[in-house]
């Protein structure tokens, strides 16, 4: 009867496989009903708080419309008083917080009163708020969307209803503004995991209130999240999306009472199924006991083999030593296999095949190792063999696919490589000589060559090459170049500056002793004050300058980078405006640096301005922080940093890029794209100045068409690079 020959491997693999897999059928069979389960207790505990959080905000508004009806039911409201009236809304704000402001307005729309005082440019009407319309065409309450409020200035949604006059006619509207940032508070707040979040937006998906980051949500409308229309229509339910933020959720939603409004209730996923892997790490650790059992059973069959093994082992170490002979081994067959191999091995080995064998590993280490690229060629002027630095120079994926190619295909100017091989011809060698190949994507590659001639083992005529890639040293060159030209006008820059400030000195104060002596004379005043703009617009303008040439007294601080960006994140946005796209990703853990708060939000505004003027009308614009680490010197656009930690701010579009002709020119003073009156040209230029009194670096990265990218190095204070 036949049967198998086992190995000592299969043994133990099917012992493992036994014993494993039906527990991890098992687990895997737990972890399902334990997922179903967790996502329907989510689900309801979810719609649960959802539900709360909706009665909550509907009692709210009740008591909302019942303030506000008691306010249109006063005397001085229903007659429109408006000194009374002011005062009463004025009183009964103080007692109403979650109002921004209470006001009436007349049939018209016109402000009859308001708890918060006139603006300087005048109440504007309302008559074209919905809520306004609303209340006049129907009669009753109305809550109107969120809105920035034009006397308030935040995020409000107002709740108004109608005034009725002594004789009984609507005469105009009672309204209150609920301060949305504050809102949230109303939101129940129940024992939720981390990362749990109550949101109330309209039907619109505007948000109305959020119970995480409420100044950043609230007005803003929700992205699709793709739940299905029919259960949002219905007055509550429960699904699983990702929420605005990308992160998943499961979510519970209610219709709000008496509202266009819904109340939402998110519970992480991560936060569902943490017991689900919890158990799963307990039910694991029971199968890794299992496993330990198995292994030491193992064991004991791994014993019953060991004898062999150690006789193998002292055969093979006998052979090794010197004492010839035929390694004898019994036992399981792998241990045959192994002995019968090395028995062979033995045989077909030499002494010379090793000692060539040995050779050829050096030459082949040196060749692989080699910073230049090597090559030989015959005397039919093709390559016999390469090394990796040569295939990485023409860029090509291995030396092996430059075997057989004709050394001439590789010169850009063919004519190049005929003078080269001519010269060889007579002299035998030639040595530092600059050429110009051909790059893998078709780029010029500037090179020195170096090259000679000799017969090889087998007598035949061979070239041996070795090739310096310039490419990067004529980088560097050029940078140093840029960078002592910039030097040189930040001196002269900052020299005008200087000269220039003691000029306007003299203008400014002249102006002002004319404008005391004149103060009667209308036309002195105007012209005066025409001088005095001029004279600050200068002064602003030889700031510029100073920063550029880094002579600005500054007032360095430890500053967080990302704290930074954070604070300014509003005012980017609304330099943005509301069609383009601003994303900001502010890296975990980015450091401290060391510079003057106001003079690195400049160069942030200044690189975002930039981009949003190179972007399209919709964007994007990205900023990014970070944080990295060089080992070695770094070499940017404007100079070379030190090896060591550095705080990193990056500002990329999508906009048309930078042609490769006016890369250099980019941080001069006084050099714009722009069209006429649309930039002065000191917006790099003093992003420049900044960043090198901070001893840092700026990188470009750009492609005409595909946008550009910015990237600011500055020394990090956590760790700094060495002085």
């Amino acid at each position: 009867m036949f049967r198998p020959t086992w190995s000592i491997r299969g043994h133990l693999i099917a012992l493992v496989l036994v014993t494993i897999l039906p527990l991890l059928l098992l687990l895997g069979q737990a972890m399902v009903l334990d997922t179903r389960q967790s996502r329907v207790v989510a689900e309801q505990g979810s719609r649960a708080v959802a539900e709360t959080s909706a009665a909550a905000v509907g009692r709210f508004f009740e008591e909302a419309e019942l303030a506000l009806a008691n306010i249109a039911a006063r005397d001085p409201v229903r007659r429109l008083d408006a000194a009374s009236c002011n005062a009463l809304v004025s009183d009964l704000l103080g007692v109403l917080p979650r109002f921004a402001n209470i006001f009436v307005a007349d049939v018209e729309g016109f402000m009859a009163c308001s708890a918060l005082p006139e603006p300087p440019g005048g109440f504007e009407a309302v008559v074209d708020r919905a809520w306004f319309r609303g209340v006049l065409a129907e009669g009753v309450f109305q809550i109107g969307s969120p809105q920035i409020g034009r006397i308030s200035a935040r995020w409000v949604s107002v709740v108004a209803g109608p005034v009725f006059g002594p004789d009984g006619n609507l005469v105009g509207v009672v309204g209150g503004a609920v301060d949305l940032v504050g809102f949230q508070e109303v939101l129940v707040q129940q024992s939720l995991p981390r990362e749990s979040v109550l949101t109330i937006d309209d039907l619109d998906g505007v948000v109305v209130a959020r119970s995480l980051d409420p100044e950043a949500w609230v007005g803003r409308r929700l992205p699709s999240s793709g739940v299905d229309r029919d259960l949002l229509a219905s007055a509550g339910g429960a699904t699983r999306v990702a929420g605005a933020e990308g992160v998943e959720r499961i979510w519970g939603f209610a219709a709000i009472p008496g509202t266009p409004w819904r109340a939402w209730a998110g519970i992480p996923v991560s936060a569902v199924y943490a017991p689900v892997r919890a158990a799963a790490v307990r039910k694991a650790l029971l199968i890794a006991l299992a496993l330990l059992a198995v292994g030491s059973v193992a064991g004991l069959l791994y014993v019953r083999v060991a004898r062999s093994l150690r006789h193998l082992v002292d055969e093979t170490s006998r052979v090794a030593g010197g004492e010839g002979g035929h390694v004898k081994a019994s036992g399981p067959v792998e241990v045959r296999q192994v002995a019968a191999q090395f028995n062979r091995t033995l045989e077909a080995r030499s002494e010379a095949e090793a000692e060539r064998s040995r050779s050829l590993d050096r030459y082949r280490s040196v060749l692989d190792h080699a910073v230049f690229g090597i090559m030989v060629s015959g005397a039919d002027g093709r390559i016999r063999e390469a090394n990796p630095a040569l295939a990485r120079l023409i860029g090509v994926v291995s030396p092996a696919a430059l075997k057989d190619r004709s050394v001439a295909s590789l010169f850009q100017d063919p004519g190049q490589g005929v003078s080269i091989r001519a010269a060889l011809e007579r002299g035998g060698a030639v040595a530092g000589l600059p050429g110009t190949w051909v790059g893998g994507n078709g780029a010029p590659v500037p090179v020195r060559i170096h090259a000679s001639v000799h017969q090889d083992a087998e007598g035949e005529v061979a070239c041996e090459w070795i090739i310096e890639d310039l490419t990067e040293r004529l980088v560097l060159e050029s940078r140093m170049r840029e960078a002592q030209k910039l030097e040189a006008v930040g001196r002269l820059a900052g020299g005008v500056a200087h000269d220039f400030n003691n000029l306007l000195t003299v203008i400014t104060t002249t102006a002002h002793l004319l404008r005391e002596d004149r103060s009667d004379d209308a036309e002195i005043l105007e012209t005066t004050g025409d001088i005095l703009d001029a004279a600050a617009r200068g002064a602003a303008l030889t700031r510029q300058l100073l920063t550029f040439s880094r002579k600005q007294v500054i007032q360095p601080e430890s500053l967080e980078l990302n704290q930074v960006v954070d604070q300014l994140h509003g005012l980017l946005h609304r330099l943005m405006g509301d069609s383009m796209l601003l994303s900001v990703h502010l890296g975990p853990g980015t450091g401290r640096v060391e510079a003057d708060r106001g003079q690195l939000e400049q160069v942030l505004l200044n690189l975002v301005l930039n981009a949003r003027d190179a972007s399209g009308p919709e964007g994007p614009v990205g900023v990014r922080t970070g944080r990295v680490r060089f080992d070695r010197e770094e070499t940017t656009d404007t100079g070379i940093l030190a090896p060591g930690a550095y705080v990193e701010l990056e500002v990329s579009d999508q906009g048309s890029g930078i042609p490769e002709a006016i890369r250099d020119q980019i941080f001069e003073p006084f050099f714009t794209t722009k069209p006429d009156g649309k930039g002065t040209g000191l917006g790099l230029a003093t992003v420049y100045g900044i960043v090198a009194q901070a001893k840092g670096g700026i990188s470009v990265a750009s492609q005409p068409g595909e946008g550009t990218v910015f990237r600011v190095l500055l020394p990090s204070l956590d760790d700094p690079p060495p002085a």
